[in-house]
């Protein structure tokens, strides 16, 4: 209403002015005239001072004139300086015209004749003037006062008369402009009116002319008949017409009756909708169509609506699926191969979309590059006996298996190479069957002449071919493994080690040939006797009992050596190797064994055992490490090589020569072993970085030599560890360039370094970019495992962060837990690789004092030449961007151009957000969770807003996010409680007791006092624990989960229920959550948004509410908005559910009227 009176006031305003200087445009000069006419008529008594005044009106006149024109050159503004100027103007004229009264005496007889004039002016200026009071009083009074002045005083009575008539003159003549204005303005009103009503008008028609451009459903207006009257774009692409609604569109002919249908229901009022097909040249599409009528001012149908929404791809999908799941049904079928393929073939014959003659064919691949005819579909006898075999690259068939890709015919006439006389023209898709990256076969199929290929037909057509080949392969997978069985059977009797099964009690079932080689005893002479009686001496018999026990029992028994008796009389020593024979019952039917003869073996390894004990004794008391080294691995080492590396000798034997070098020399150190080992060098002596168990290098010198034992080449040398003299040079150089936790360079190194690679890059137009990175969670691991841990963490990190960077590049550790690193011809793809690595190698789980941690890393990037050109300005751009990367969780993230003023905006938000507290600017929000379905009020959440003085209220994703970076998200918690607590204690007062749940922050989660300032909170304002609940997030529980539990048992013993907020995002061991003393799993919208429309969110919820039932806890679900959420959450088993279908964030005031009315209504609250 207030606007639309602004509007009109402007309106009139603007309209007044013009009517004002429009009168500019030719009163002036009639003005001039009859003054002029006057000055004539008056020259015999008035003189010369005529002249003086005709001068005057001419100059008032001319000013007026230039006064319009400045305001036409400005553009006709509106505005009331303009106004006030016109007024100035007519009271110029006035006082002028009113001074014509002084120049001759009032007893002239040339007075009637110049009051006539005076009067005649005051009157014609009326409703000239009449727009605006100010300027028609501005004129008239200046024009009549000195005239009825003169009267007054020089006329006597009479003269006293007429004046007192000519005031009342005066005051008709003001009353009649005051009308004549109001006239003016009612008809601009009015004017001002229509055109608004039409512009609302032009615009409504714009915006129905949009929907129907722009909408992707085939639009059309009908008129009370049906007769389409007009078609939108989507409508006239599929072929639409101006005709009956039925006769508009190429109608499957069974669906134009159905058409007629809803046409007549919508001419009755009711709004219907089917679906219908259209059989146009592109082929069968499938409409929802729906005709709504449109009534008119007395309720009558006027006009209907008919909107056609294409399904066709909705039904074409849910087609395809049922096939598909036939088709896999029949894969994993047990029918034989041929009927498979014929069931198949059957079922894609009765897809309806796929314009086929129902007939077809399934060739398999064979040996020697041919197709082979093993199922058909409807195909003729002649044909079957063309077809039965073709060679790849032949006919269409062929050229599908041999090129592995679908091939297209449109029209198979006499000219095709295999084709009958009494067939006629057709087409095929062919679609060749692949599986484990070879050709199984081929599908063939036949097409009407004419069928224009399909891109989705070939698509869908593939995935068959998918299916089939799941199929095919399954039961070739079969065939293979009966094959396989059978081939084993012959293996176990050609085997050279013995192949014996026994039945629970040892008595032979089975008995190779070689077993009858190693125990002398024919299969015939061994079935059904025991092993004790054959082949187990006396003294080893309750060994051999105990493994048997143990087989049958399943505890083990399945290697073993022992002694063994031979039908000559003879002990041979035998490896064993057991598996128990199992039923579907888990019952233990008998044993299989395999057993090899290694008496010799053993007799062997003695001897060899024997001379590497003299050997040794040679050696072991050197003072310089000796090595033995065969096929690039130590075959020995002494016990002192093995101190110099931090080892025992049996840790250091078998391990590759590489392992104890450092990652720098190991290349040459292998080189230089593999040359000796090969021949091709005699003695070596050099130095090189080893490699000790604790990871720390040493130098060490070598002396070695090929030689040869038993038959085999071999490196044989010593060591000595010569650390120490290099150690001080390599120390002082290192401390002035290297931090030394990690041996990375520091920031004095860097800043020297990228100083050299900016530079080369200017010379060379190479790009640099630059990583800054920071590890996450890392004050959690010092605060919670000490100093200590988080300097192994460290340097775990540097040495990831090394195996990551390229040669070329720059890696630096810049203190405490911030790394940076700077990439030649760092490109955006390249940085952003290298981004990614780190994530990679940094998110892998840390061993640490026993623990398995977990960090990963936040990384900023900015690009040389593109975000700056200097040292420090590149540094604290990328850190800029790792912020951000932190604050978003993003994982990396690239610096954009103003950022840094981004910042600043931040650090000023952090300061408001300090100032608020202490100004009272944060107030709580009370969001209901319900019981599912009645919609009974259970519980509140409370969510703290912030109502900035100027800014209004401030997204909670904005300050919050603020409150985290600055540090002031436990103040922030601490004030949620305090106000909750405040809030429940009023409630109380007013008979309202209805619980309340307010969020901790991972930070407070940390605090040891938490549960005692939660408790004192409660004290404080008198309120009952169980009216208070705190929701912390499943990611914060799991940073620490043993300090998760205590703290929140502490917190339980307060009486205070807890909820897991955000269940499912983030990653939970089950044995924690268990112990946690949680009431309550939220489960987190991101989930429940997804729920209604079938996919891996229903999976998970279904999953989360299982957990919760099992670990005893209720489920609320967070987000829910739509009855099919709802609806699916109930049948799922939740009950309470929080979201905008039940009610959005409230304050307090709002929310306690909301209880009461639910109290009233018999509800909770």
């Amino acid at each position: 209403m207030q606007e639309s009176q602004d509007a009109e006031a402007c309106g009139w305003e603007a309209e007044r002015l013009r009517l004002l200087y429009d009168t500019l445009a030719l009163t002036p000069a009639v003005t001039v005239a009859v003054a002029a006419v006057t000055a004539a008529m008056l020259w015999p008594v008035a003189g010369p001072r005529m002249l003086v005044w005709l001068a005057a009106v001419a100059a008032v006149g001319a000013a007026r004139t230039l006064v319009r024109a400045r305001w036409i050159g400005r553009g006709r503004p509106a505005d009331g300086r303009w106004h006030r100027t016109f007024v100035a103007g007519a009271a110029a004229s006035g006082v002028v015209w009113g001074s014509a009264s002084l120049l001759i005496d009032t007893g002239s007889p040339h007075w009637p004749v110049l009051g006539l004039v005076v009067v005649g002016m005051a009157a014609g200026g009326v409703p000239v003037l009449a727009p605006s009071g100010a300027a028609t009083l501005a004129y008239v009074a200046p024009v009549l006062a000195p005239m009825l002045l003169r009267l007054a005083l020089e006329r006597g009575a009479v003269g006293f008369g007429l004046a007192l008539l000519g005031l009342v003159y005066l005051g008709v003549l003001l009353e009649a402009g005051r009308r004549i204005r109001g006239h003016l303005r009612e008809n601009v009103r009015l004017r001002l009116e229509v055109e608004r009503r039409e512009q609302a008008l032009r615009a409504r028609h714009e915006e129905l002319e949009a929907v129907l451009a722009h909408s992707r459903h085939a639009l059309a207006l009908l008129d009370a008949d049906g007769a389409v009257m007009r078609w939108n774009g989507a409508g006239e692409a599929l072929g639409g017409r101006r005709a009956p609604l039925w006769e508009a569109l190429p109608w499957a002919a069974a669906d134009r009756e159905t058409v007629a249908e809803l046409v007549a229901w919508a001419a009755a009022g009711v709004r219907g909708e089917r679906e219908v097909a259209l059989d146009g040249e592109a082929g069968r599409r499938v409409l929802s169509l729906a005709v709504t009528p449109v009534r008119d001012g007395h309720g009558a149908v006027a006009l209907m609506v008919a909107e056609g929404e294409d399904v066709t791809s909705v039904r074409r999908a849910a087609d395809e699926a049922a096939a598909l799941n036939r088709l896999l049904a029949e894969a994993l079928s047990d029918h034989p191969m041929e009927a498979y393929l014929r069931n198949a073939l059957e079922a894609l014959c009765q897809v309806p979309w796929l314009a086929l003659m129902r007939k077809g064919a399934v060739f398999l691949a064979e040996d020697g590059g041919r197709l082979r005819m093993a199922a058909d579909w409807g195909l003729e006898p002649a044909l079957q006996a063309l077809c039965a075999e073709v060679p790849f690259g032949c006919c269409l068939c062929g050229r599908a298996a041999a090129e592995r890709r679908p091939v297209y015919a449109a029209c198979v006439d006499a000219r095709h190479e295999r084709r009958h006389d009494a067939m006629e023209p057709h087409g095929h898709y062919v679609v060749p069957i692949l599986a484990r990256g070879g050709t199984a076969g081929v599908l063939l199929l036949y097409l009407p002449e004419g069928h224009r290929r399909d891109a989705a037909d070939e698509g869908f057509l593939r995935r068959v071919a998918g299916a089939l080949a799941l199929g095919i392969e399954r039961r070739r997978t079969v065939e293979a493994l009966a094959a396989s069985r059978q081939r084993l059977a012959l293996h176990v009797e050609q085997t050279p080690l013995g192949a014996i099964e026994w039945d629970t009690a040892l008595r032979v079932r089975s008995w190779n040939p070689a077993a009858e080689r190693i125990f002398g005893y024919t299969a015939e002479e061994a079935v059904g006797r025991s092993a004790f009686e054959l082949i187990v001496p006396e003294r080893v018999r309750p060994e051999v009992e105990r493994i048997r026990r143990e087989l049958v029992e399943g505890r083990g028994g399945a290697r073993s050596r022992n002694v063994n008796a031979t039908r000559d009389g003879r002990e041979i020593l035998c490896d064993w190797f057991n598996t128990p024979l199992v039923a579907e019952d888990g019952t233990v039917l008998g044993i299989a064994s395999l057993v090899m003869d290694v008496t010799e073996q053993v007799r062997m390894e003695r001897a060899l055992r024997e001379s590497e004990r003299r050997f040794r004794n040679l050696v072991e008391r050197s003072l310089a490490g000796v090595y033995i080294v065969r096929a690039g691995r130590f075959a020995y080492v002494n016990p002192r090589l093995a101190e110099i590396f931090g080892y025992t000798p049996e840790e250091i034997v078998g391990r590759e020569v590489g392992e104890l070098v450092a990652p720098a020399d190991r290349e040459l150190v292998r080189g230089r072993v593999r040359e000796r080992l090969e021949g091709r060098g005699d003695v070596a002596h050099y130095g090189f970085r080893g490699l000790r168990k604790d990871g720390t290098e040493i130098r060490v010198e070598v002396l070695g030599s090929a030689a040869e034992i038993d038959g085999e080449r071999v490196l044989v040398g010593t060591l000595l560890d010569v650390t120490e003299q290099h150690r001080y040079e390599e120390r002082i150089r290192r401390l002035a360039n290297y931090d030394p936790l990690t041996e990375l360079p520091n920031r004095r190194m860097l800043r020297e370094r990228f100083v050299e690679m900016l530079e080369q890059g200017r010379r060379l137009g190479v790009r640099l970019a630059v990583l800054y990175l920071d590890l996450d969670r890392f004050k959690d691991v010092n605060d919670t495992l000490g100093h200590e841990v988080g300097d192994r963490l460290l340097a775990q990190a540097g040495e990831r962060l090394r195996g990551v960077v390229r040669n070329g590049d720059l890696l630096a550790r810049l203190g405490g837990d911030e790394f940076a690193a700077v990439l030649w011809n760092g490109t955006e793809e390249t940085a952003r690789s290298v981004a990614e690595r780190v994530q990679a190698v940094l998110e892998a789980p840390f061993r640490l004092g026993g623990r398995e941690v977990r960090v990963g890393a936040s990384i900023g990037i900015a690009r040389f030449p593109e975000d700056g050109d200097d040292v420090d300005v590149l540094l604290r751009r990328a850190d800029i961007a790792m912020y951000r990367a932190k604050r978003g969780r993003l994982g990396h993230a690239f610096y954009h151009q103003g950022e840094e003023e981004a910042v600043a905006r931040r650090l000023t938000l952090e300061e408001a957000l300090r100032r608020a507290f202490a100004a009272d600017e944060l107030e709580l929000h009370y969001q209901p969770r319900v019981e599912m379905p009645a919609g009974r009020i259970r519980s509140l959440e409370a969510l703290v807003r912030w109502r900035h003085p100027e800014r209004g209220l401030v997204p909670p994703g904005e300050f919050i996010t603020a409150a985290e970076e600055g540090g002031l998200i436990g103040e922030l918690d601490r004030w949620v409680r305090e106000a909750a607590c405040r809030q429940l204690a009023r409630w109380q007062g007013e008979g309202i007791a209805v619980p309340v749940a307010v969020n901790v922050s991972a930070v407070e989660l940390r605090n040891e006092g938490l549960a005692e300032s939660i408790g004192e909170a409660l004290r404080r304002h008198g309120v009952a624990g169980r009216l208070l609940e705190v929701e912390i997030t499943e990611s914060a529980a799991m940073e620490d989960p043993e300090r998760s539990v205590t703290v929140l048992g502490a917190i339980k013993a307060e009486g205070v229920a807890v909820s897991i907020d955000d269940f499912g995002t983030g990653y939970s061991s089950l044995s924690y959550l268990k112990r946690l003393p949680a009431d309550h799993l939220k489960i987190d919208r991101s989930f429940v948004a997804g729920l209604g429309g079938g996919g891996a969110d229903e999976d998970i919820v279904r999953a989360i509410i299982a957990v919760a039932g099992s670990l005893g806890l209720e489920v609320i679900a967070e987000g829910v908005e739509t009855e099919a959420q709802e609806r699916f959450l109930l049948e799922a088993g939740c009950r309470l559910a929080q979201g905008y279908r039940y009610g959005r964030p409230v304050p307090a005031a709002e929310m306690a009227r909301l209880l009461r009315a639910a109290r009233g209504a018999g509800g909770e609250g």
